[in-house]
């Protein structure tokens, strides 16, 4: 029994990594198709089917991202490691879409040496899906400025992340289920599952608290306080 288990286990993680590599190649492509069409400018009507679609792929991406999080078990190995940095990479990782669809964001921290103890690929899954989420809050709310500010600062004997997107905000029946796992709704940025998992990260493996504040058609601001590392664990 144990045998199988293992051989369909590995069939699991093949079948994963070969649908995510299936799935880069299907938005490498729509891009591709679109970069094209947008030069001739002739079909708007197609140009806007190609749009949706790509857009749709991306939130595929997301989805499959965070499910592989939860299907693939990674080192749970714990270090300390500076929380400014895991921003900046996720910063690194959006560029592209960032530029694409013209938002600007502000990352203020306050002490450059900020350290957490815990597992660094964890926290970095749950700043990607929190950033993404605002990404697409921004986009659907069509402001003259689009604009995310990312804050990490000192606070007392914890690190206080602030995420604050002016996109279409959250309304006050939904921001008590939006960490409900079968939460999910189109008007809404971000599924109930991954933000679930974003709390699951924060308070189970940091030791933390996250949470949300809207107003709808103005602002949602994500806050997480975690401990810093006392550089002995």
């Amino acid at each position: 029994m144990e045998y199988n288990y293992h051989i369909m286990r590995q069939m699991d993680m093949n079948f994963i990594h070969e649908l995510g590599h299936l799935i880069h190649y299907i938005n490498v492509d729509l891009y591709h198709i679109h970069d094209k069409l947008k030069s001739v400018d002739e079909n708007e009507e197609l140009l806007s089917i190609l749009k949706s679609t790509i857009h749709n792929a991306e939130e595929m991406n997301k989805m499959f991202r965070v499910y592989r999080e939860m299907l693939i078990p990674r080192t749970d190995k714990k270090e300390i490691f500076s929380i400014n940095e895991i921003v900046n990479d996720v910063l690194d990782v959006l560029r592209a879409k960032i530029q694409r669809e013209k938002i600007r964001i502000n990352f203020e921290k306050s002490n450059p040496n900020l350290k957490v103890f815990g597992n660094p690929g964890k926290l970095l899954n749950v700043f990607l899906n929190l950033i993404l989420n605002s990404l697409e809050s921004v986009r659907i709310a069509k402001n003259k400025i689009n604009e995310i500010n990312i804050s990490v600062l000192d606070f007392n004997k914890s690190i206080k992340i602030t995420i604050t997107d002016n996109g279409i905000g959250i309304s006050k029946e939904n921001i008590d289920k939006i960490f409900d796992i079968t939460y999910s709704t189109k008007h809404t940025p971000g599924s109930g599952f991954g933000l679930a998992v974003a709390k699951f990260v924060v308070e189970d493996h940091f030791s933390g608290k996250i949470n949300v504040s809207s107003e709808v058609n103005k602002s949602t601001t994500v806050t997480i306080i975690i401990p810093k590392s006392n550089e002995k664990n």
